[in-house]
């Protein structure tokens, strides 16, 4: 049992080292590409991070803001043609780098 909770301990170690690394959202001038979760099990929310980016083309996005609340913390909010959607998966980026993508999206699309 003890051997099972060392190697959680330590994968969870690892995972936050390669998280630096992993790409969860970035823009160009065609539009914006984000990592989507689906509703899944627990463990599936640890693969997220292997799921492709979904594209959403500037002409696409009417409305993108950053939603404050005391419970979640600021917090991405994407409205589409198709209707809202919360960029969950960029909660763990910071306030600083929400606010880039915010401003990105709003000077080549909106």
């Amino acid at each position: 049992m003890l051997l099972i909770h060392l190697v959680f301990i330590i994968g969870g170690i690892l995972l936050l080292r390669i998280s630096k690394k992993i790409i969860r959202a970035r823009t160009d001038k065609k539009g914006l590409y984000f990592k989507r979760i689906e509703k899944r099990t627990g463990s599936m929310w640890a693969l997220a991070d292997l799921d492709p980016l979904v594209f959403v083309p500037y002409l696409q996005i009417v409305n993108i803001r950053i939603i404050e609340s005391n419970w979640f913390g600021p917090r991405l909010e994407l409205e589409t043609i198709q209707g809202k959607e919360i960029l969950t998966i960029l909660n763990v980026l910071s306030r600083k780098e929400k606010e880039q993508i915010c401003q990105t999206v709003k000077e080549f699309g909106i």
